[in-house]
């Protein structure tokens, strides 16, 4: 009787899987509403992300038809999603009017997502998704930048320069942000989707998360560091936005020029958040909150010599000492939290956990 219910539960989970792509689509539509972006709901527009989508629905097939029909060989299965992949990105071409690039990357979405739920990894497939419909949103936020920022900037002194490859370095920046951002919010949608709308992948590198339904709180800490990355592209585009455009165009020879965060300041920030919540999963708590503070210092301190920020007192001779303050209060704090009886004595976990 319990065998039944699994495969019950089991069977409904596969049949939801196919929501997470066109939930893509809604979220990147919303995010660019909520960054103002010109995007117009025309068809030039939403022709691709509608493609991309379908394409993300149609990688939740193979599964389906493994589940109800497993006297399908896998043999065939994977001849089908070939068929699929490549006549339906011919016909896109042919017949609907797509261009090259819309049919090539449903062909590729279908294939690699296909591959990809066949076996069991069911969190790649969720980001290749994302990733795929991010790629439009991406692409148009990047036309927006080179829309608008200019080709040719004049001077404080009146002499106008070009600024044509400034341009086009923002506009790459732009365009890599918001693929990237969507790329980690398939992950972490992929991770969140995991035993609830999705099964529980038993093999790669998720399966350490543990198998079982429902949400899984021992990926708390990855969800944390995932969401984390999200929010500082998300944070680092806002600044590109509503800084002025000498800073970016990067015209570091004008006075007043500072800049905005950038794209590897929020990308190894990323990086820093997981290799966090990878100690914090292994209880290495003392060395989880040294890594992130001094991380934290490091970005506030870094914005401040690039005049990001101000502030009157850290520009004076006490400056130094100020720094050093922070430091060592912040180490202290973590020295005393990491050793005091009430919050200490964090082990690692064993073998048998």
């Amino acid at each position: 009787m319990n065998e039944e219910v699994e495969t019950k539960a089991s069977a409904s989970q596969q049949a939801l899987g196919w929501i997470l792509a066109p939930l893509s689509v809604l979220l990147a539509l919303a995010a660019t509403m909520i960054a103002g972006l010109d995007f117009d709901l025309t068809q030039n527009n939403m022709m691709p992300v509608i493609v991309t989508g379908v394409a993300g629905v149609l990688s939740y097939m193979p599964r389906l038809i493994r589940t109800n029909r497993p006297d399908f060989s896998p043999s065939l299965v994977s001849l089908g999603v070939l068929v699929v992949a490549f006549v339906g990105a011919e016909l896109l071409y042919i017949l609907v009017g797509v261009d090259a690039v819309v049919s090539a990357l449903f062909a590729a979405v279908v294939l690699f997502g296909s591959l990809l739920s066949l076996s069991g990894r069911h969190e790649w497939q969720t980001m290749v998704v994302f990733s795929g419909v991010g790629f439009w949103i991406a692409l148009s936020a990047a036309g927006d930048a080179l829309a608008f920022l200019p080709s040719t900037y004049t001077m404080p002194n009146g002499q106008e320069v070009s600024t044509l490859n400034l341009e086009r370095q923002a506009a790459a920046y732009v365009f890599f942000a918001w693929w990237t951002a969507s790329t980690i919010a398939g992950l972490l949608a992929g991770i969140l989707a995991r035993g609830v709308i999705n099964p529980a992948g038993e093999d790669g590198w998720f399966a350490l998360l543990g198998n079982e339904d429902g949400f899984n709180r021992s990926a708390a800490p990855l969800l944390v560091a995932l969401g984390v990355w999200v929010f500082t592209f998300g944070g680092s585009l806002w600044h590109f936005y509503s800084v002025d455009t000498m800073d970016q165009l990067g015209l570091t020879n004008i006075d007043g020029y500072h800049g905005y965060v950038g794209y590897w300041s929020a990308f190894l920030t990323g990086v820093v958040a997981l290799l966090v919540a990878a100690m914090v999963a292994e209880r290495w708590f003392t060395r989880s909150m040294f890594i992130g503070s001094m991380w934290v210092l490091y970005q506030v301190s870094s914005w401040f010599e690039r005049g990001i920020w101000y502030n009157d007192n850290l520009d004076t001779s006490l400056a130094p000492w100020l720094w050093f303050a922070f430091t060592f209060f912040i180490t202290v704090g973590i020295y005393y939290i990491g050793n005091h009886e009430r919050y200490g004595g964090w082990a690692n976990r064993g073998e048998h956990e």
